[in-house]
């Protein structure tokens, strides 16, 4: 069997027990001949000084004398041939690192989407807070159920001051309770973000209230399925007034309060719809991917400022809308907690994400609607159809 040691380049030299006819090769201390063989193309070497060896090596391998000429492994077989051996490749940080192998660069893929689309509500113990949410100011819109309401007390559960507005008087003021149990300033504005001069009302409140806005929540919105032959006028302007314009006009009039301190988030909650085109809901989604441009531009034009915009897609939330039997989505599977959604909202805060996806495996459909646009919008539409006939 032969052995093998590694020069200073990162090559190899193959020792074995010299045949006849090879008298004239050069050996070394234990009479082992020596054999080169040039290295071949796709064989990056080490850096030199470098003593690690590829995992395919043998144990045997020992670094050789400075001097030697470059080499790469060699193989012999039983019948005594010699030929190149295919080299596993070596992770490592220096200038000549010799790359990983295909198949470990594609498992690290894997997992890192496993990593960062699997976790949902549990969250991981690698989340640092390095926000504190102590005294904040946090405004959020549509705070009267579901999502709004989840957000709205896991923002109060941590000390932040909430200013929760929505339109509906009695819920909005059992949420603000709730709020105060934790976070006594907190408050409750009814508010039709649909209206531009209420939403500055409310914002122009606040400052004078509190002094600052630290958070803007922007989840207040209202679902529109209508099939596009059927769809007014007035049901897309009432969508996009409410599910759009209702953010827009929030961060025009708190913006210029955050760049006078350097400091603020602006966190929009968008939807899967803002990604990914949803059958039977044109308007709704138009306004969900206003949403996402708006943010995408926002955040790099206030780069540099001090103020961050975060955007989070929420996927198949429990909330009201599935009671609601004239707009339920053909979806028919699993339903995810609002609590997911607020979870996400603190991610983006606390971590510094520009996006969430909520549950995070659904960033997948992105994915596919992305590498198969053709075969993702008719595979929409089939399963649209094949849905609205079971029901």
């Amino acid at each position: 069997m032969a052995s093998r040691q590694l020069d200073h380049r990162g090559g190899l030299r193959a020792l074995r027990p010299s045949r006849r006819g090879e008298d004239d090769h050069p050996r070394d201390a234990r009479g082992l001949s020596v054999h080169w063989i040039p290295a071949s193309r796709g064989v990056r070497r080490l850096s030199e000084g470098d003593e690690r060896v590829p995992r395919a090596i043998p144990d045997r391998v020992q670094p050789a004398s400075v001097g030697d000429r470059g080499a790469v492994p060699v193989h012999e077989d039983d019948a005594g041939h010699r030929r190149p051996r295919r080299q596993a490749r070596l992770r490592s940080t220096g200038p000549r690192a010799v790359r990983p192998h295909r198949l470990a660069r594609t498992t690290r893929i894997r997992f890192s989407l496993r990593r960062h689309l699997g976790r949902d509500v549990r969250g991981s113990e690698r989340d640092e807070v390095s926000y504190d949410y102590t005294g904040r100011v946090a405004i959020v819109t549509g705070a009267s159920s579901g999502i709004g309401r989840a957000i709205a007390l896991d923002l109060a559960s941590r000390g932040a001051i909430v200013v929760a507005a929505a339109r509906r008087a009695d819920m909005l003021e059992d949420v603000a309770r709730a709020c105060r149990s934790s976070a006594p300033a907190s408050e409750a504005v009814v508010t039709d973000v649909g209206d531009r001069a209420a939403v500055e009302k409310l914002v122009g409140g606040v400052l004078e209230r509190h002094g600052k806005v630290d958070l803007l929540i922007n989840n207040a919105g209202i679902p529109m399925r209508v099939h596009a032959a059927r769809l007014t006028s007035d049901q897309i302007e009432r969508t996009m007034r409410i599910n759009y314009l209702g953010a827009a006009y929030a961060i025009a009039a708190v913006l210029p309060s955050m760049l006078a301190r350097r400091d603020g988030h602006i966190v929009n909650i968008a939807s899967v719809a803002g990604r990914v085109g949803s059958p039977r809901e044109s308007a709704y989604t138009a306004s969900k991917f206003a949403m996402t441009g708006f943010s995408e531009v926002l955040a790099a034009d206030l780069d540099g400022t001090g103020v961050k915009v975060h955007v989070v897609y929420p996927g198949p939330i429990k909330t009201e809308i599935w009671e609601k039997v004239e707009e339920l989505p053909a979806y028919r599977g699993k339903l995810y907690p609002p609590q997911i959604i607020a979870n996400a909202v603190r991610s983006c805060i606390e971590r510094g994400h520009f996006e969430r996806w909520a549950p995070r495996r659904i960033g997948f459909v992105m994915i596919a609607r992305t590498l198969f646009p053709t075969q993702f919008i008719k595979g929409l539409a089939r399963y649209d159809r094949r849905k609205s006939t079971a029901t």
